[in-house]
């Protein structure tokens, strides 16, 4: 017997009643509102997602043109006229006889350079060979394949002069009147004095992998004498060719799929709710129908997963682990807590990012990383979190296209990406907020800088013991508006073995029981749990997860990245000992250049920041202002954390600067030099406060050089800092009447005449 043949008429009029009750409380205009916002969130995704692909094509597009161009106007200034102006035949670069054999007789070998480089070098001349280094070197600082220079053979004809080629099979070297090129609509206009490059715009892959950059080359007399050329792959223009495309496409699906299935959906309700009213009397007989529309409800869902499904097809490519550096191992936990299946696919949506890829900034690689929590459930987290993504790669992307991206300090790379994403979220008025920890790791020295926008803290582990990074909250949400604080960043020394680890709130928001006496949930509220899940991991990915729902269930998306640096510190060689010795005996007696090249030699061996402080005041007893400079720069490529050092670099630019001053003699002074040291000092004065942020020198020198270059309002908060220090400071009040006297300056010139 079922249950159904037992029911007698009480129950069953319990159940209509019930059943009204329920149909009763869904209205209309509710289930409408929810589709809705289902479709104009997804509307609002395409949208978002088509500005910033735009934007990212234009300044792919305009970038690579400015490249050329600067690579092409470089090479026009690199190479004089006269030299050019020896090589008009094949016969002018050959090798002489006397040559060769001068060559043979004092024994060079050519051990050091690739084989085909050698043979080139056997049979052309030294000074040819040498000028083809030299384009070389220049093709290699500006990121180019090829440099060349080209002369005017007659009016629709050119004749190859040098390049930097010593490849046997593409060579072409000067070649003769027997051998020219056809003068091109590119590069005739570089003939009229203009600098030109590929039309980007109508880019496609007929151009045989390569584009090119013109510009004109002048005599003294500024008579156009040839043409200096450049090429670079064409991969990147295609590559993003691609990824628009494939964007394009997949937003089209998703925008449509979305209204499609709101306007079936809606079409399906209407329909139902007519029937469920004309069956109020009959609910008895409407149990068939009553079925039937649990499986539409059913087929409601499962449209709903699709639009979760290519959301997730949009966010899931981003979230990139792009790491090949040996010194680190990098390791993603994502537990997303929205899981569905849509056609046997099961698949996961949610609101947190993982992403690590490396960068190069001013020749060195460095990690970029970071994990987020976007605010909201599933697909209003899932919005955030593409956005977030999408900003996070552009910009990853954009930054070996930019010189000005390119040459950014890690600290100032860092400010960068945090104001672009800040002002992109700012513009949805709260309605979409972000915490996250974005970082840069050093891949040669460990030196890892980072801030925290209101993410759970940074916790390093290391020789079994795991501990908090942060103890403090500095920054809000990305996208906060009147709360926002601004950006801090820190900075650490990681330690051979020690790794990080990263995580969305997730991990402390654990179901760990149910109130006996109110029957709510009981949530977890001690962050310190984690760290004990940690240590009993022993820094392990996959145990440290099983020990994080051990004890209880997880409520919300849950998100780790592990970061080990794996790299051991360095060794010192057993000749640095004897080698500092040596240096530091000759430096009690005298400070001249034979001291300094001992010094010199001790830190070739290892990087010894006492060895680089007495280096310096040997360069700068003997005046040699710029070997002091470099000696500082050099020792914080090896020890950029180092706070002494810092300082002192600082402390150097300072002197330059006043020197500079002092030269002038109320002069203009050499705003070239004095802007340089200026940039010095700012940059390793930022990173000096991030490293010891109550330095109080250290303040005041870059609230002053703040003051110089006319950045009054960071001046003013730096000084402001500084007071809470030092009140009384005489160097402290003498920047502070400077600063004001600037600034009534610059009013008296902004005021209208």
């Amino acid at each position: 017997m079922t249950a159904l043949s037992n029911s007698n008429p009480e129950n069953v009029s319990s159940q209509e009643s019930s059943k009204r009750k329920f149909m009763q409380s869904i209205s209309l205009p509710f289930v409408m509102g929810l589709f809705f916002v289902s479709a104009l969130m997804v509307l609002l995704i395409t949208v978002v997602v088509n500005i910033h692909m735009e934007r990212y094509s234009a300044m792919v597009a305009a970038a690579t043109t400015n490249h050329l161009k600067s690579a092409a106007m470089a090479a026009a200034k690199y190479i004089d006229i006269a030299e050019l102006d020896k090589y008009h035949t094949e016969e002018d670069t050959l090798i002489t006889e006397e040559e060769r054999k001068a060559a043979e007789e004092s024994g060079e070998t050519d051990e050091d350079i690739e084989h085909d480089e050698a043979i080139y070098k056997k049979n052309h001349n030294r000074e040819y060979y040498e000028l083809k280094k030299r384009l070389a070197n220049l093709a290699k600082q500006y990121n180019v394949l090829y440099v060349y220079f080209l002369r005017q053979y007659d009016e629709d004809h050119f004749q190859y002069i040098v390049d930097n080629d010593f490849e046997l099979g593409t060579v072409v070297g000067i070649v003769g009147p027997e051998t020219i090129l056809e003068i091109q609509d590119i590069s005739r206009r570089a003939l009229s004095g203009e600098v030109t490059s590929s039309d980007l715009g109508m880019h496609d892959e007929s151009w045989e992998g390569l584009i090119a950059g013109f510009a004109p080359v002048y005599d003294k007399d500024g008579n156009l004498y040839c043409v200096a050329g450049v090429d670079i792959s064409d991969q990147v223009i295609l590559d993003q060719q691609s990824y628009s495309k494939t964007m394009t496409i997949l937003q089209i699906v998703a925008l449509s799929v979305s209204v499609l299935s709101s306007a079936l959906s809606m079409f399906l309700y209407r329909r139902k709710a007519k029937e469920i009213e004309a069956a109020h009397t009959k609910l008895m007989e409407s149990e068939n129908n009553l079925r039937q529309a649990f499986d539409e409800v059913t087929e409601l869902k499962v449209q709903q997963d699709g639009d979760y499904f290519l959301t997730s097809l949009l966010i899931n490519p981003l979230l990139r682990k792009e790491v090949q550096s040996s010194a680190l191992a990098v390791d993603f936990y994502i537990d997303q807590k929205k899981k569905f299946i849509f056609k046997k696919r099961s698949a996961e949506l949610g609101g947190d990012i993982c992403i690590a890829r490396e960068i190069v900034l001013r020749g060195k690689r460095y990690l970029a990383f970071t994990n987020g929590d976007a605010m909201g459930k599933s697909i209003q987290g899932a919005g955030g979190a593409l956005v977030m993504a999408v900003l996070y790669n552009s910009y990853i992307d954009r930054t070996p296209l930019s010189p000005g991206l390119y040459q950014k300090t890690p600290e100032a790379w860092l400010a960068g990406i945090y104001e672009e994403l800040q002002r992109v979220f700012a513009s949805f008025s709260g309605s979409m907020l972000i915490s996250a920890i974005l970082g840069l790791i050093d891949e040669e020295t460990g030196a890892m800088y980072f801030f925290n926008a209101e993410h759970p803290w940074l916790i390093r582990y290391h020789n079994g013991k795991a501990a908090f990074v942060e103890n403090e909250l500095t920054m809000r949400k990305i996208g906060s508006i009147e709360t926002d604080t601004g950006i801090t960043i820190r900075a650490m020394q990681l330690q051979s073995n020690e790794v990080v680890f990263l995580g969305s709130d997730g991990r402390d928001d654990i179901l760990v029981g149910i109130d006996m006496e109110t029957g709510q949930r009981v949530i977890n509220e001690d962050e310190t749990r984690f760290l004990h899940c940690l240590e009993d991991a022993r820094g392990e990915l996959k145990r440290l997860v099983e020990n994080v729902a051990r004890d209880g269930e997880l409520t919300d998306d849950f998100t780790l990245i592990r970061i080990e640096w794996k790299k051991p510190p360095p060794a010192q060689p057993p000749e640095f000992e004897s080698a500092r010795a040596s240096a530091f005996k000759a430096f009690a007696n005298t400070r001249d250049a034979h001291t300094a090249e001992l010094l010199r030699k001790a830190m070739r061996f290892y990087p010894d920041a006492e060895v680089i402080e007495k280096l310096a005041v040997c360069c700068r007893e003997q005046g040699k202002d710029q070997e002091v400079i470099q000696t500082y720069q050099q020792g914080l490529d090896a020890l950029p954390l180092h706070e002494t050092l810092l300082y002192s670099m600082v402390n150097e630019c300072r002197r330059m600067i006043h020197k500079i001053f002092d030269e002038s003699k109320g002069k203009e002074p050499a705003k070239k030099s004095l802007m340089e040291y200026l940039r010095l000092a700012i940059d390793y004065g930022e990173r000096l406060l991030i490293v010891q942020p109550q330095h109080l020198k250290g303040m005041l020198h870059v609230a002053d050089c703040y003051r110089m270059v006319g950045r009054f309002a960071d001046a003013k908060a730096l000084l402001l800092r500084a007071r809470k220090i030092s009140p009384d400071d005489d160097i402290l009040k003498t920047i502070e009447n400077s600063l004001e006297r600037d600034e009534a300056r610059r009013m008296e010139k902004a005021a209208p005449m």
